[in-house]
């Protein structure tokens, strides 16, 4: 029994520090000179379902990461919708399984909520735009380079005895 709750301590105090690293990680991101609309936040909203089963922190998880940033970054007239399709993302992946799909439909929500906000008020393009797809298309394929490497890292960990308590 004493074991037992080792090993749960164990793999408790292991979850959290790749919650406690990926959560850092994906913080910091934020303030990397990457290209416009190209991030792995997104990809983390969509995966963070695979972490844990949670669904509160399933959403927070990104706004919270969104809002510690925007303190720094600066706040805007569509934090609402930012806010509200970061939250919606790991609600699609926990209902659709597979995360490319889960990242396409979220990147489409993205698309037309972000946009269609952007454009009412008048600074920007409306979605299915050509200058709105073209920038979208850096979220999509970051969020697909992303979800596949966060999908490669869980599954070569999985992978590995030395890595995991089983």
């Amino acid at each position: 029994m004493l074991k037992q709750k080792n090993i749960q301590g164990a793999m408790l105090y292991n979850y959290l520090n790749s919650f406690a690293l990926l959560f850092g990680a994906i913080l910091v991101s934020r303030f990397a000179e990457l290209p416009a609309n190209f991030t792995p936040l997104l990809a983390s909203a969509i995966f963070i379902p695979q972490m844990m089963s949670n669904r509160l922190t399933q959403v927070l998880f990104p706004i919270s990461i969104l809002f510690l940033t925007d303190i720094v970054l600066g706040f805007y007239t569509v934090m609402p919708i930012v806010y509200l399709c970061m939250g919606l993302a790991p609600i699609i992946s926990s209902f659709n399984k597979n995360i490319y799909m889960s990242g396409a439909l979220s990147v489409l929500v993205w698309h037309i909520a972000v946009n269609g906000a952007v454009y009412v008020t008048g600074h920007g393009y409306p979605p299915f735009s050509a200058e709105a797809m073209v920038f979208d298309f850096r979220l999509l394929l970051s969020t697909m380079l992303f979800l596949a490497l966060f999908d490669g890292v869980k599954r070569l960990v999985s992978n590995n005895k030395y890595l995991t308590s089983q």
